[in-house]
């Protein structure tokens, strides 16, 4: 897909969210306990909330629901969101130490170094609280190298990195995209395709995209995927590279697009502002060597008469509580559910936001689709 543009224009102050169906979010298990759902509904509501100072203004036919808080927040009112997460996190100390109490005493010393490597950051701190009373380290799928989601966290905290990085920020930033992935954002890079992917495996596998991030991060900065493939640290992303993404974000963004450029057209990335984009076959090759999965790669620019058979599939895999990767107008979405009752399909888009986008206007766009077919 060709570079999307730089997230917005922008005005002051935001507006109210619309009503209607939003975009889904992390599951949460049924069965969980009230508790459990106090923290998630108090970490939406921390990580929702509306930023004084700038506002997206969404493209033609989009209702942005939620400009989600970058990992990294930089809003001028992020004092206030960390005193909110302290009190939180106060609040709901004892939820968090009769969880401890369920888990190893190997388990309860991983958890104790995540918390010190988000000690200076309180929204990642309530996030980890969060991901802990939901289950979420100790279940879900394993990464390569068999390890749950608690145990990569921990080896991501403590493993060797390269010279420069800021290890406890890359934690903290993981475990906020972990929690809420519809905060993951692009920023000021056509990384669009790339960050689909990021949001897709942080929602479905987690502990793998701690894995990949880690071995990023390393002195080496190499790591092996699921899938086969070896991805490669982008030079200069090991520190700054004039960007506001997330250390997490600027790594895994880099190294998938360059992966999938050289894989896919024999080409070197550029991380520049006007770096290339992907296909939606290119941005296939990413999601199978991440995910070590199968995916079904749809044209529907060539093969637009397949639009509406693509819409209907959507519509079945979402509500099986799955996402789908898109390309719409030149820009790439996750899609998290049709909603025809009220013409519209529910999109993650990686400017960091939750949106509604009419489905007309979502189908005479359409160029592309990526389906896991396991």
């Amino acid at each position: 897909l060709p570079p999307a543009p730089a997230p917005g224009p922008y005005l002051p102050p935001p507006a109210p969210v619309p009503a209607g169906p939003t975009p889904a979010g992390p599951a949460v298990d049924p069965g969980a306990s009230p508790e459990a759902r106090a923290l998630r509904d108090a970490y939406e509501q921390l990580a929702g909330t509306p930023r004084r100072d700038l506002i997206v203004i969404p493209a033609q036919g989009h209702t942005v629901v939620r400009d989600l808080r970058d990992a990294n927040d930089r809003a001028r009112d992020a004092g206030e969101l960390d005193e909110r997460a302290r009190g939180l996190v106060a609040t709901h100390a004892a939820t968090e130490q009769a969880q401890l109490a369920r888990l190893g005493a190997d388990q309860q010393a991983q958890y104790g170094r995540l918390v010190a490597a988000t000690e200076q950051d309180p929204p990642a701190r309530f996030a980890l609280q969060v991901l802990l009373a939901e289950g979420r380290l100790t279940a879900g799928p394993a990464n390569k190298d068999s390890l749950g989601l608690l145990a990569a966290l921990d080896r991501a905290a403590t493993g060797p990195v390269a010279s420069g990085l800021d290890q406890r920020r890359m934690v903290a930033d993981m475990i906020q995209e972990i929690a809420r992935p519809s905060c993951i954002a692009q920023k000021e890079r056509g990384t669009c395709a790339g960050a689909t992917t990021q949001i897709m495996l942080a929602t479905a596998q987690p502990a793998e995209y701690a894995r990949l991030v880690a071995g990023l991060a390393s002195p080496e900065g190499r790591v092996v995927t699921a899938g086969g493939p070896t991805l490669t640290r982008y030079r200069g992303t090991a520190g700054d590279d004039g960007t506001t993404r997330t250390i997490s974000a600027r790594l895994y963004q880099a190294a998938v697009m360059a992966y999938a450029i050289a894989e896919g057209r024999g080409a070197q990335y550029r991380n520049t502002e006007n770096g290339q984009g992907l296909t939606y076959d290119e941005t296939a090759l990413a999601m199978r060597a991440v995910s070590g999965r199968k995916v079904e790669a749809l044209d529907l620019y060539n093969e637009a008469h397949r639009r509406n058979e693509a819409l209907e599939r959507m519509e079945r895999e979402t509500a099986a509580g799955k996402q789908v990767q898109v390309g719409a107008d030149g820009h790439a979405m996750v899609v998290t559910g049709v909603d025809r009752a009220r013409s519209v399909v529910l999109v993650i888009n990686p400017h960091g936001t939750e949106e509604r986008i009419d489905l007309a206007t979502f189908r005479q766009g359409l160029s592309g689709a990526n389906f896991y077919v396991d």
